[in-house]
């Protein structure tokens, strides 16, 4: 999620798994997010304004998110890109 849905109880940062809801036009996939209570909650797409897809994330664009764990990919060769803090923002996401 990239802004705060109140009505949903969804939050930027938010990040859920879409899942197809038949192959028929017009038809809406769903979208399920971990409730509090750790159950999903699930909602169609067609009701997520604020919302872009992803299969990486980059580590500035997590901020806002909270990750139980989170995996950061490391250049194998010495990077201006790569400082102290770029590596701090990567772990205080979990």
């Amino acid at each position: 999620m990239t802004r705060n849905d109140y009505e949903l109880e969804l939050y930027n940062g938010d990040v859920g798994v879409v899942m197809e809801q038949g192959h028929a036009m017009g038809r809406a996939g769903r979208a399920g997010f971990s409730s509090p209570e750790g159950e999903p909650s699930w909602v169609s797409t067609l009701r997520l304004g604020s919302a872009e897809t992803v299969f990486a994330m980059s580590i500035h664009k997590s901020q806002g998110s909270e990750f139980t764990e989170v995996m950061v990919v490391l250049p194998s060769e010495d990077s201006s890109l790569l400082t102290r803090e770029l590596v701090y923002t990567a772990v205080s996401r979990a």
